[in-house]
């Protein structure tokens, strides 16, 4: 795998250089020179002994705040890089969409256009690189999984947002019967 090879070059000397410490929840981005559109953004994961699936999850939360803060409407993730700790690769996956997913919800229905503080979310497409078929095979029933609950939880969030006033008992039991 000369990529992450070329990947691990890269973070060693970004922590030479003291621009990158690989800590937990730190992020380093890095423009393609002469390309505004693209670039590398690397995510810390911390202690390497103490990394599990919500670290995971915490990271892909950390990833669609930049790059949709960036303005980035698709990006690619290297699965490969961020596996440690014996957090397997469907478990990484999960966590990761988790994460993201989770960060992309935002409840602003009843702020006016001023009001509005964060730009709406640009990031709207995130590819999971796994270099193994059967492996990939396996995190992406995973993930399909993962989506179904994390739309769930969003569509719940939603509901629970609404003022009493709006979402009453047989509004919410309405809601209920469209989602059956």
């Amino acid at each position: 795998m000369r990529h992450n090879n070329q990947v691990k070059n890269f973070i060693s000397e970004l922590a030479k250089a003291k621009r990158f410490n690989g800590k937990e929840n730190s992020l380093f981005f890095s423009a393609v020179p002469k390309n505004t559109r693209r670039g590398v953004l690397i995510a810390g994961l911390g202690d390497k002994k103490k990394f599990n699936a919500e670290k995971l999850r915490r990271v892909g939360s950390a990833l669609f705040r930049k790059l949709n803060s960036l303005g980035f409407e698709s990006a690619s993730v290297e699965l490969d890089t961020l596996l440690a700790g014996g957090v397997s690769y469907t478990d990484a996956a999960a966590a990761l969409v988790e994460g993201m997913r989770l960060k992309e919800y935002r409840f602003d229905h009843y702020k006016s256009k001023d009001k509005k503080e964060e730009k709406p979310n640009t990031l709207k497409r995130v590819i999971l690189t796994v270099h193994d078929k059967k492996t990939r095979e396996a995190a992406t029933k995973e993930m399909t999984a993962t989506e179904s609950i994390v739309e769930s939880a969003n569509v719940t969030r939603r509901l629970g947002d609404e003022p009493a006033n709006v979402m009453t008992p047989r509004r919410l039991a309405q809601e209920a019967r469209k989602m059956a």
